[in-house]
């Protein structure tokens, strides 16, 4: 499975390389395919690269979530019932980095060396539960 660059990495990429054909030329050579043009012909990783030729330090994987997913939503509601969040500019949000870290690293973690994009719906069953009982035992012992 690919996956699609985010909206932020284009971004970044559009506001340095202003030029339509200098752009157009650059996906071509990343993509290996003459008739892709557009940024969103590219994959996460190929705008990363990018990103890191034109001095950027490149995104990562484990923040990316589809809000279309039903599963993903249920995720970033458990994130702030059990605290993993942050406010920037008084809006509260997920803190995708320490999920991620948690999926990456921890060794409780129910899915080892994945990101919510790469899981399927079994995988995301048993992140979903896992949070499930991080928050059952926050709330039993009151530390939400």
């Amino acid at each position: 499975m690919t996956i699609a660059p985010t909206k932020k990495q284009m971004q970044v990429i559009q506001i340095n390389i202003k030029d339509k054909e200098a752009k157009e030329e650059m996906v071509k050579s990343f993509t290996g395919d003459p008739t892709k043009t557009s940024l969103k012909d590219l994959t996460f990783d190929q705008a990363n690269q990018i990103l890191k030729n034109m001095g950027y330090h490149p995104f990562k994987q484990e923040k990316k979530f589809d809000d279309q997913n039903p599963k993903h939503r249920i995720i970033m509601s458990l994130l702030h019932e059990i605290g993993w969040k942050f406010t920037n500019y008084g809006r509260q949000y997920a803190d995708l980095d320490r999920l991620g870290n948690w999926l990456m690293n921890d060794k409780r973690s129910p899915v080892k060396k994945q990101n919510l994009m790469q899981m399927d719906n079994k995988e995301l069953e048993k992140v979903i539960a896992a949070l499930t009982g991080i928050f059952k035992h926050k709330a039993k012992t009151n530390t939400l």
